[in-house]
């Protein structure tokens, strides 16, 4: 591909370090990217049934690359080579999308600078299921054209239950549920439901923030370079025998107020499900 997307660098960063880490995305609303990039693919994949050659050609850029997480990297030609004899069994499902920066890309011969859509895939039918990323690009017929895709998380399965003391694969899911209603957060009472009435995390005392204020935060603070959002979950543990508290280590982007949070974070169980308490230093009553 011929630019790195900023927000896919970052991703990269957090994925270079551990292996065994889970990755979250998402965005913060519907730029309506969605529903055309599953357009695009649900014509791409109707092109890969077919088998024909021109007409899967069609959705590729000239500079069109993909590379999964089995180390094969192909380019335009060897693309075409592979999802004609193979194509059948492959399907890229959009997990998030989203508007992206112009930049430029070469069709048909030309060079264009033109709008584009980011989207992060789930890849089946290459080897082991794996997340990519991807770019769409606005071509002048008034269609899209497929830049190909780089792989960026090659652990995407969820945790097994009998990994660690069990608390990570309780995390994931608490976690993959929080990002569903972050795509939804001026829900105030679909947020409110994942922060404890004692959540914290200022970092001068315990008294200076509560549920309500977090809230708000997370229903109006600004997002960085686009809607995009993205949760890293790196480790965790269960803080007792009881196993109703969590400490888990992670990254957020354009996740306020977790964002801001270097230490490890902790979630306990209340009123039936955990629920965000804040920084592991604070055991705020």
């Amino acid at each position: 591909m011929n630019s790195v997307p900023l927000l896919l660098a970052i991703i990269l960063a957090f994925a270079s370090i551990v292996s065994s880490r889970s990755f979250f995305y998402g965005a913060l609303k519907d730029d309506g990217s969605p529903a055309k990039a599953q357009k695009f693919l649900d014509e791409l994949h109707a092109s890969f049934l077919s088998g024909n050659r021109e007409r899967i050609a069609e959705h590729f850029a000239d500079d069109a690359n993909f590379e999964t997480c089995g180390g094969l990297v192909l380019n335009k030609l060897a693309a075409l080579e592979y999802f004609v004899a193979k194509g059948s069994n492959v399907s890229m499902k959009p997990t998030v999308s989203t508007k992206d920066h112009a930049r430029r890309y070469n069709y048909s011969g030309e060079s264009y600078i033109v709008s584009c859509i980011s989207s992060a895939l789930l890849v089946n039918g290459m080897g082991k299921p794996f997340m990519a990323w991807s770019t769409l690009y606005w071509t002048k017929s008034g269609e899209y054209v497929f830049d190909g895709f780089s792989s960026i998380n090659c652990e995407y399965e969820r945790p097994s239950e009998n990994f660690g003391d069990g608390s990570m694969s309780v995390t994931y899911d608490f976690l993959d549920s929080f990002k569903e209603a972050m795509k939804d957060r001026k829900n105030r009472a679909g947020i409110r439901r994942f922060f404890s009435k004692n959540v914290h995390f200022s970092r001068d005392s315990c008294n200076d923030t509560n549920q309500d204020d977090v809230v708000t935060i997370v229903e109006n603070f600004q997002p960085i370079g686009g809607i995009f959002f993205s949760i890293t979950l790196e480790s965790s543990r269960y803080v007792d025998e009881s196993k109703e508290r969590i400490e888990f280590s992670g990254k957020f982007h354009n996740v306020d107020p977790l964002r801001y949070t270097e230490e490890a974070i902790q979630i306990q169980k209340e009123d039936g499900m955990f629920k965000f308490v804040g920084r592991k230093e604070y055991q705020c009553a």
